[in-house]
């Protein structure tokens, strides 16, 4: 769960460099933008969700529209998986079952019910576990929608913090956030990440920091949503490589999160990087640990920037998400510090 990138900072250190902060920061009146970049679904939003719950300054709105969103996660999922043909063809025995998911328009605690005996049905079973090869677009968190969709259903329902971790939704437009965590002010942004928004990119580079790009490290066997072919994997590189050698962001730091290490743990055992990567070395085809060096190693030979320094990231787990933007704000404010002449 920690970060992969070299040893976690000691104490002491961050206890100086906090202390310098506070003493300089105020007459350099320094803000840190994060811009957060990556293909859709890479856990952009997620990430930055997450971070703002832990420090407690998503607001009571907020909390209460993710109630709706997990409501509609869960049944939007199953419905997917119910229109797949190999569902079709089967001829489900549940069939008065299916029908009322799929005619329903919210989750009520009678179609949660319905949810969770269909997924005990072989057909829907198969086609979840092969869901990447059937090109069903389908959340990553959607077996948890499934196993809590009794608990989303109930009117009294309350979200809680591993809730918002999991809540799927699609960001459009430019997102800001703005805190003070441990007396450094910062400001993240927040983009969508589907082709139809990135025109929209170009307004948020300047004044910029640093880049944090997200990479879904289970992609490799994926296609994007909006155009069903794309490997997702193959378009996060080429992104990558573009923006990294942009005039626009080639001299900022850049930060590459190497994210859903837990799926890729999962996936790499029974879909090995071969799939994607034919010359993917016998030894890191199908073994997380090499694995996910591997595709690592694969950002790094066409990044064109200035700075990179990696982490693997689990952005649905809060205490590893928290420690590593900690481990990044520290390597920022050394830079910030170094760049002041202050150290």
């Amino acid at each position: 769960m920690g970060c992969a990138h070299g040893r976690h900072k000691g104490d002491s250190k961050t206890k100086d460099i906090d202390a310098q902060l506070r003493e300089e920061m105020p007459k350099l009146q320094a803000q840190i933008t994060l811009l957060f970049l990556g293909t859709g679904e890479s856990g952009k939003s997620t990430f930055t969700r997450v971070i703002k719950s832990t420090l407690g300054i998503t607001s009571k709105r907020e909390l209460a529209l993710f109630t709706d969103v997990l409501r509609t996660n869960t049944l939007a999922s199953m419905q997917t998986l119910l229109k797949c043909e190999e569902v079709i063809d089967a001829g489900l025995h549940e069939e008065a079952i299916a029908k009322l998911i799929l005619e329903s328009q919210v989750l009520t605690p009678e179609v949660a019910d319905a949810i969770v005996e269909l997924c005990q049905n072989e057909y829907v079973e198969y086609c979840f576990s092969q869901r990447a090869s059937l090109k069903l677009h389908l959340p990553d968190s959607c077996y948890y929608y499934f196993e809590n969709c009794k608990r989303f259903a109930q009117p009294e329902f309350e979200v809680n913090l591993t809730d918002i971790t999991h809540a799927s939704v699609r960001t459009t437009g430019i997102l800001e956030t703005v805190f003070t965590y441990n007396s450094t002010p910062f400001r993240l942004i927040d983009v969508g990440g589907q082709r139809s928004e990135r025109r929209k990119w170009l307004s948020c580079m300047t004044d910029v920091t640093a880049v944090i790009y997200l990479v879904a490290l289970n992609d490799y066997n994926a296609v994007l949503q909006e155009d069903g072919k794309t490997n997702r994997m193959i378009e996060s590189l080429t992104l990558f490589r573009v923006l990294s050698n942009s005039k626009f962001l080639k001299s900022k730091d850049w930060i590459l999160f190497l994210n859903k290490k837990d799926l890729l743990k999962e996936q790499i055992e029974h879909t090995p990087l071969t799939v994607l990567f034919p010359d993917c070395p016998e030894t890191a085809k199908s073994n997380y640990s090499e694995g996910k060096r591997f595709i690592c190693d694969q950002y790094r030979a066409l990044f064109g920037g200035k700075t990179l320094i990696h982490h693997f990231t689990c952005a649905i787990d809060p205490e590893n998400a928290q420690r590593v933007f900690n481990d990044v704000r520290l390597f920022l404010l050394a830079n910030f510090l170094a760049s002041a002449n202050l150290v």
